[in-house]
């Protein structure tokens, strides 16, 4: 039996433990993690010839109570013990989707009690400057399983904003990320993910972070649009406005659109990356899958009430200008035929 399984912090219930205050609960809950967390390090060297594909840290966000993640993490407790065990363990297979799962509770707990701008830039930036200014998330982009990669994502996503610039210097300038996250991508853009809860999931969390990278950083624009990120994209944004108009719950719809939305958004950033982006997807035979993601964008705003206005709808009236001036003369009859202006 794994040392792992000491992890599991049995305080699920306050009424089960009986503790003095919630200051030695912290303590208490601290120390457990703190021991299990070299022996966790230790089993993933053992267990990477084995078969078992997931490890059960994801108990230690799962079965706290918020007050407690949100201690630990004002604390400077958890933090550490968690990006050191992402730093020194070899197999993302093995650690992505747990660390990433517990980092991700702890954030959620912030965002549910109270936690102020400082507390949370301060938790972010805690989790980029412990993983070697962010050079040990590639561990996380590199995960196979659908949802270690989608849980990396999320993580990515939520530190991304306060933590752009040094990403930008010790993340995403390795090539090797780059890769992981246009594989990603590309097997989004090739795939019918809409019918598959999991892969959706994947697909809106890849685009989401990109919509995030994209607004900021020339270089990974320019490598996405040159990989063919935008057909890519576009393909997602189709798919993505197929789904929603055939959806009868409204929220589900409301998903896609705003997926779909996201998208587009990613595609108008990278074509306002210059003239050169614009050249290459005339050049690279792209305007076919824009002329058929445009289609489908008039047809979704044309279901939408007169004078409505949601953020997925501003996008995509931004993302068809752009198009549209790329598709030339025959944008310019769409176009008229829509009634977009």
């Amino acid at each position: 039996m794994l040392h792992l399984f000491k992890l599991q912090l049995v305080i699920p219930d306050c009424s089960v433990v009986f503790l003095p205050s919630l200051k030695e609960a912290l303590f208490q809950a601290y120390r457990r993690l703190e021991a299990g967390a070299a022996d966790f390090v230790q089993d993933c060297a053992s267990l990477r010839s084995s078969s078992s594909s997931s490890v059960p840290m994801r108990v230690l966000a799962r079965n706290q109570a918020a007050t407690i993640l949100h201690g630990w993490v004002v604390e400077d407790r958890v933090v550490p013990v968690v990006c050191a065990a992402l730093c020194r363990v070899e197999s993302a297979e093995l650690a992505a989707a747990p660390l990433a799962r517990t980092l991700n509770g702890m954030g959620r707990a912030l965002d549910s009690t109270g936690t102020t701008k400082e507390e949370m830039a301060s938790f972010h930036e805690q989790i980029v400057r412990r993983t070697e200014n962010g050079k040990a998330m590639l561990k996380l982009l590199q995960a196979t399983d659908l949802a270690s990669r989608t849980e990396s994502l999320a993580l990515l996503r939520r530190v991304y904003p306060q933590t752009s610039k040094v990403l930008g210097r010790h993340l995403l300038s390795d090539p090797q990320s780059i890769a992981a996250l246009m594989q990603i991508l590309q097997e989004a853009g090739g795939s019918s993910w809409a019918d598959a809860p999991e892969e959706a999931a994947l697909c809106a969390e890849c685009v989401h972070f990109l919509r995030l990278v994209t607004a900021e950083d020339g270089d990974v624009r320019m490598i996405i649009i040159f990989q063919d990120g935008a057909e890519a994209l576009l393909a997602i944004a189709t798919q993505a406005l197929s789904a929603a108009s055939g959806s009868s719950g409204s929220d589900a719809a409301s998903a896609f659109l705003g997926l779909a939305g996201d998208a587009c958004v990613c595609v108008q950033q990278l074509v306002g990356q210059g003239p050169v982006a614009q050249k290459y997807m005339r050049e690279a035979g792209h305007l076919a899958t824009v002329t058929r993601t445009l289609r489908c964008v008039f047809a979704a705003l044309a279901l939408q009430a007169p004078g409505s206005c949601s953020a997925w709808t501003t996008g995509l009236q931004a993302a068809a200008t752009v198009l549209l001036d790329l598709t030339g003369k025959e944008g310019k009859e769409m176009e008229r035929g829509s009634g977009v202006t």
